[in-house]
Parts: structure tokens; C-alpha cells; sequence
């Protein structure tokens, strides 16, 4: 019988688990090109993005990491691993909230996969995609020079 168990709630273990260095970890295993591994890879780093804006910041203004992301999300050979990246850049912009991480999506070519997440099949994309759009749009947008 557990008499001094504690509920640690989910924020609170992700929490725990960034300050032990999952994210570099993480971060590291994004070398790997096993489809498989990548889509639970990229499921994992969503799932820790999520109410974090120090992670989402963190993975955010990582160029080479953003620069991953998009290769993949242009993938035809894992349907999975294509709509992670896709997500993930959405809520990397969604958890930021930073225009930093926003003009680093821009430059590396996350715009055109974001109106591309909008013509998914699945309507939690849809928004998904619609409320990066719509934060990047109030933030940075109307900073770019055209």
C-alpha cells in the first residue's frame, strides 16, 4: 500500500523531465532515419512542447532541428512521421508565442507545410494549422518585408 504517493501532475513531470536533459537528448536521437523511431520521436517532442514555452522556444529557434522538421514534413514514405513534423511546427509556434521561432519557420521554409495542414482530411490539423497561421499572421507578418 502506497501511503506517502504523491500525484505529480502532467505538467509537472514534464517539467521534471526537461530539467533532466530530455530535450538534448531528444534532440540528438533526431539524427536517426528509422521512420518508426522518428514518429514516436516527434510524438514525444509534441507532447513535451505542450504548455512549455521554454521547451517550444528551445526546440524552436534550433535551425538545424527546424530544418529537419520541414525535410520531413515533405516525406511521402512515412504518412505518420510527415503529419508529426507538420503538427509539431504548429505547436511550436502555438507554446512560443515567440517571433523568434516564428521568422526561423519562415526562413526555413514552414509556411507552405502549414497551408498544406490545412487541407487535412483530419479537422484538429485544420485548426491546428489555422491557429499557427493565425498567430504568426498577428506577430511577425505584418514585420516582414516584402
Amino acid at each position: 500500500m502506497l501511503t506517502n504517493y504523491k500525484c505529480i501532475s502532467t505538467v509537472e513531470n514534464k517539467a521534471v523531465l526537461v530539467e533532466l536533459g530530455i530535450i538534448d537528448n531528444l534532440l540528438e536521437m533526431s539524427k536517426v532515419e528509422t521512420y518508426p523511431v522518428v514518429f514516436k520521436l516527434l510524438g514525444t517532442l509534441r507532447m513535451l512542447v505542450d504548455k512549455q514555452e521554454n521547451v517550444a522556444s528551445k526546440l524552436g529557434t534550433n535551425s538545424s532541428f527546424i530544418q529537419q522538421l520541414v525535410r520531413w514534413g515533405y516525406t511521402e514514405d512515412h504518412p505518420g512521421v510527415k503529419g508529426e513534423a507538420i503538427r509539431l511546427l504548429a505547436w511550436l509556434v502555438k507554446h512560443s508565442r515567440s517571433s523568434d521561432v516564428m521568422r526561423l519557420l519562415i526562413k526555413e521554409g514552414g509556411v507552405p507545410q502549414l497551408l498544406n495542414m490545412i487541407q487535412s482530411e483530419h479537422q484538429i490539423m485544420q485548426n491546428e494549422a489555422l491557429l499557427a497561421l493565425n498567430i504568426m499572421a498577428g506577430t511577425v507578418l505584418g514585420k516582414v518585408k516584402i
